[in-house]
């Protein structure tokens, strides 16, 4: 897959965007191992990250910064201020119930990349069309949900550590 038909296959799937959410596309990335395809409104980004190496496509939901994509967070800390989200974990919320939904953007022998991507077009403007224009009210919930994912991890890989980086350990509420 060369980096120009990615392009080509982003720009006719998210074309909708542009036309029904003022989406212009932002300077595309082609990063060696990944290619990268951007859009943004006045309030909103969108990041199409097709990964060569794990032959995945990713979607992250962005709410801009003074018109600009946020910078990358680093190591998420019990503080952060999350300002973008998987369309994935926006598609969990929004179906109310655990989905298989971690094999969206896996390309498989079965489907290919342009079907991949419009499958997860589809269901963007499915269940982010209140992000899509601007209404950020359901990132409340997905940072609850990503930061508790985040202080699992945290504990599982720092252990004691993990109060460093502001996460806590849940107190039972159990008497011995």
């Amino acid at each position: 897959m060369s980096y120009r038909r990615f392009l080509k296959i982003c720009r006719k799937e998210f074309g909708l965007l542009k036309k029904d959410f003022q989406f212009k596309i932002a300077k595309p990335n082609n990063g060696g191992l990944y290619y990268e395809y951007s859009m943004l409104n006045d309030t909103t980004g969108i990041k199409v990250e097709y990964s060569l190496r794990e032959n995945h496509v990713f979607v992250k939901i962005c709410r801009l910064q003074m018109g600009i994509f946020p910078p990358s967070i680093g190591e998420m800390r019990a503080d952060s201020i999350l300002n973008c989200f998987d369309l994935v974990d926006l598609a969990v919320v929004r179906s109310q119930k655990t989905l298989p939904l971690s094999s969206i953007g896996q390309i498989t022998n079965s489907m290919t990349l342009d079907e991949t991507i419009s499958n997860i077009a589809g269901l963007l403007l499915d269940v982010g069309t209140d992000v899509l224009s601007g209404d950020f009210t359901i990132f409340d919930k997905l940072e609850l949900i990503v930061k508790e994912r985040a202080r699992v991890n945290a504990l599982q890989k720092w252990g004691d550590r993990a109060h460093e980086f502001g996460w806590e350990p849940v107190k039972s509420t159990k008497s011995p």
